[in-house]
């Protein structure tokens, strides 16, 4: 009976350990489908995080950790502060000319997915708070689960940068032709004049 009391004292005690850790993911998706996957740790305790099929190289900073097959324990400490970064493709499908990104099993206290600034967002599930800027940003709070359906609208023009028209090239050639006829004013006036001086 004690044996069996000591066994359920240390399951409880473990139980709020195990789900101390809170999960922040970052999402940063290219605009070929593949993506970088940043997840924030912060807590003390173990946790065993879901990958992809395609992850080669996970890389884990302020945890101690142990790969698995598609996943990857992470045990925080006291420095109560990890980060895990990762490459995928499976995250991502093109069905025409519409992609579709895809991930379950995060339980993710934030989850922010970064899509290219031309990207026209359709639909996502959850609802999600979306800005755009630089990049789409897609914005979720408590979930499990993440669906995006989305689009890219015609290729991105910099402000910045002026696009050439027939007006700046009129302008220009007409710069070109002053300025040939002053530098010719200018060397005939100079010939003009050394030939008055030498009578």
């Amino acid at each position: 009976m004690n044996k069996q009391l000591f066994v359920l004292l240390f399951v409880i005690l473990m139980v709020p350990s195990v789900f101390a850790i809170e999960m922040k993911y970052d999402f940063v998706v290219e605009d070929n489908g593949d993506s970088l996957v940043i997840i924030e740790l912060t807590g003390s305790g173990l946790v065993n995080i879901p990958t992809q099929n395609d992850v080669n190289e996970i890389k884990v900073k302020g945890a101690l950790y142990k790969l698995n097959d598609n996943s990857i324990d992470v045990s925080i400490g006291s420095s109560e502060k990890a980060y895990v970064l990762y490459q995928t493709s499976y995250l991502t499908k093109k069905e025409g000319t519409n992609w579709f990104f895809s991930v379950d099993n995060i339980n993710a206290s934030i989850a922010n997915v970064a899509l290219p600034p031309n990207t026209n967002v359709l639909t996502t599930k959850p609802n999600a708070f979306i800005q755009s800027g630089n990049y789409t940003k897609i914005m979720f709070s408590n979930t499990k689960d993440i669906d995006i359906e989305y689009k890219f609208t015609s290729n991105i023009v910099d402000d910045n940068v002026e696009e050439p028209d027939d007006m700046n090239l009129g302008v220009y050639i007409l710069f070109l032709v002053v300025g040939i006829i002053f530098m010719v004013s200018i060397m005939l006036i100079s010939k003009f004049n050394k030939k008055k001086s030498n009578k």
